[in-house]
């Protein structure tokens, strides 16, 4: 009767706990110190126009300034390479990319030579935008990018909910649905998948997503496909300031 009793107290605390747990709520902001650079992986297939493609490669990015809620990145791709038919192509790097954010994530201005609308339309399509509100397990929020017609930009709609807490390469975080969807040239386009988040600092850990039309800098047509992006390498070395 004892152990009995001991054990039943056990997960009478047990389920305060998880029921204290369940309902933690987070603000949820990104923050890299300047100077900090990171990597992600990227591996998927491609298809354009009938034909798929196996895809792999690195993003580079660096945070260069973090100053009045706008917060600056370089980004560029290395290792890029393309598996058609069995044949390994490299896939040369691309230009610099200089991306302004707030700390929810939202993009507010790309930079660099020759930056296309459709680099816009992805980046929107792909990007994880944060609630401003405290959020935890089943909450959902959307976030909206409003049509331009100055940068030939469709209005995009991401919405998302956090199904639950895990952890990720040792690293907890919130399982996020993300579901993103904008009509450009009369047709639909969307990325679709799940996200896993630092809580703690917000951070993208890893990002499956499923591509429908979607339109690319440098494809002559939308691109489908399915994608796992995965962080790889991290340095938090500060530059000395903002």
């Amino acid at each position: 009767m004892k152990n009995l009793t001991k054990y039943v107290t056990l997960a009478a605390l047990a389920l305060a706990s998880s029921a204290v747990f369940a309902d933690d709520k987070v603000v949820l902001e990104s923050h890299y110190p300047v100077g900090a650079s990171y990597a992600l992986r990227l591996s998927g297939t491609v298809s354009i126009q009938g034909s798929d493609a196996n895809l792999t490669g690195l993003i580079n990015v660096k945070v260069i300034s973090d100053k009045d809620g706008v917060i600056t990145s370089q980004q560029n791709s290395s290792q890029m390479s393309i598996n058609i038919n069995g044949q390994d192509m490299q896939i040369p790097q691309g230009p610099d990319r200089f991306e302004e954010s707030n700390a929810q994530g939202a993009i507010l201005k790309i930079k660099g030579d020759g930056v296309q609308p459709t680099e816009y339309q992805s980046a929107y399509l792909t990007q994880i935008v944060f609630s401003k509100d405290a959020v935890g397990v089943g909450d959902t929020w959307t976030y909206t990018y409003p049509a331009n017609s100055t940068l030939q930009i469709a209005k995009t709609t991401n919405t998302y909910k956090i199904l639950s807490i895990k952890t990720v390469d040792g690293v907890k975080c919130f399982e996020v649905q993300v579901d993103d969807e904008s009509t450009v040239d009369s047709q639909a386009a969307s990325v679709k998948g799940t996200a896993y988040i630092d809580m703690a600092n917000g951070q993208m850990v890893k990002f499956s997503q499923v591509w429908t039309n979607v339109p690319t800098a440098g494809s002559p047509m939308p691109v489908s496909g399915t994608f796992t992006i995965e962080k790889v390498l991290s340095s938090t070395k500060s530059s000395g300031g903002n």
